[in-house]
């Protein structure tokens, strides 16, 4: 994920210079499709999820606790994105030029979006829900937010 701004092409666009395309192949490790580095994914135990996502969950946006309506569901929807990257990546707290890889469920219709499945409050069954658009609706400031709303709903 590339951090210029909610708005920007989250998933490593092509327009920055320091983001790589990573290929997903199985068991949770990737390789990185330029330059013919190896990086193997590294996953976050249960204690780092949980020390990852403590920090986040103060920079997300009212409007993020007020829709999950308890902590324990944005808890989890905040631990989902956590397990999707790389433990030694940040999305949230890492600079604006960080690129993040997500290692995550892409989305079933095979473009390979990022996704999380997850109940919304209020329904009875799983969704799937776009990262991309996740990411904004959790942690960007209203203007931006905004911004993102007035765009087509696609990944």
């Amino acid at each position: 994920m590339c951090r210029d701004s909610p708005l920007a092409g989250v998933f490593c666009p092509g327009q920055h210079s320091n983001c790589q395309r990573w290929n997903r192949v199985s068991h949770g490790s990737a390789v990185m499709a330029s330059s013919g580095r190896i990086a193997a994914f590294q996953l976050r135990s249960e204690e780092e999820v949980q020390v990852t996502t403590v920090p986040w969950k103060r920079h997300a946006h009212q409007r993020a606790h007020d829709f999950f309506k308890t902590d324990e569901m944005l808890d989890r929807v905040l631990m989902q994105l956590a397990k999707g990257m790389d433990k030694r990546e940040d999305a949230i707290l890492s600079s604006d030029d960080t690129c993040v890889h997500w290692y995550g469920d892409t989305s079933a219709d095979g473009d390979m979006h990022p996704t999380l499945r997850m109940v919304k409050p209020g329904d009875t069954t799983e969704s799937e829900v776009f990262v991309s658009r996740l990411l904004p609706f959790i942690f960007a400031g209203d203007d931006s937010f905004e911004l993102l709303m007035q765009l087509p709903k696609m990944p």
